[in-house]
């Protein structure tokens, strides 16, 4: 909403520039190490004291170990995702120019100049919701109690952020040292702006959801059904006990 209404006021060559991208990936690449190690208990909150801090390590480490093998977690703070959110709404994607040299200039008036990138932003908040909703449900599905859901997502989280939050910070330098890099593009035939090609973002956004996301779900979720059938699970509410 932001960027889109700076679009509108005709200042977007201010965050279009060359290499705003590689710079954005950077600071969110690291953003997202920075969340992933968190969740896996590593690292402590500026703002929190020492006690406070060794107190809620210990009360998550026996809240939320779990005998399938996954790790204690933290769940991640709520503004974390905004924060992430925040930085990540900068970049400028191929999407993202149609909002900002079209959409946004369109307008009528500087007082409706965000709306275009809050319905864009709202749209993506939407589809995220759906995609944990639909992991809840097959995790519903079959037959998995919470302590597993939560201990199963906390862990898909925490690789996901660490590990692609490093292919972020990797594609980022990659794109500073090789700026041709960003240029890269497979086409794909489809008459569908944004999907004519398979450019870096887009092998970016499959390598952390797909790569790493949904195999860690699936076999994380396998591990516990498996350790569950040989007997190493007894009983799930004395799991987290």
């Amino acid at each position: 909403a932001l960027t889109s209404e700076l679009a509108y006021l005709g200042l977007a060559p201010w965050f279009t520039f060359a290499w705003a991208d590689a710079l954005i990936y950077f600071v969110v690449g690291i953003l997202m190490m920075a969340a992933g190690l968190f969740v896996r208990g590593r690292g402590v909150l500026p703002h929190l004291s020492l006690p406070r801090f060794l107190r809620r390590r210990r009360d998550v480490g026996q809240g939320w170990a779990d005998p399938a093998g996954l790790r204690p977690m933290r769940e991640l703070k709520p503004w974390m995702p905004a924060v992430h959110g925040f930085v990540a709404g900068w970049g400028f994607g191929a999407f993202a120019a149609i909002l900002y040299t079209v959409l946004a200039p369109a307008m009528p008036s500087a007082a409706t100049g965000w709306l275009p990138g809050a319905a864009y932003g709202l749209g993506t908040l939407c589809v995220q919701a759906a995609a944990g909703a639909a992991f809840g449900l097959w995790s519903a599905r079959r037959g998995l109690p919470p302590e597993a859901v939560r201990a199963i997502a906390l862990t898909a989280a925490s690789r996901t952020l660490v590990w692609g939050g490093g292919a972020f910070v990797l594609a980022a330098l990659a794109d500073l040292a090789f700026p041709d890099l960003a240029d890269f593009g497979i086409p794909t035939g489809l008459e569908i702006h944004n999907l004519r090609r398979i450019g870096l973002p887009f092998l970016l956004a499959i390598f952390c959801v797909a790569g790493i996301g949904v195999t860690t779900l699936v076999s994380a979720t396998y591990a516990w059904r498996r350790r569950e059938a040989q007997g190493a699970i007894a009983s799930p509410s004395a799991s987290i006990r």
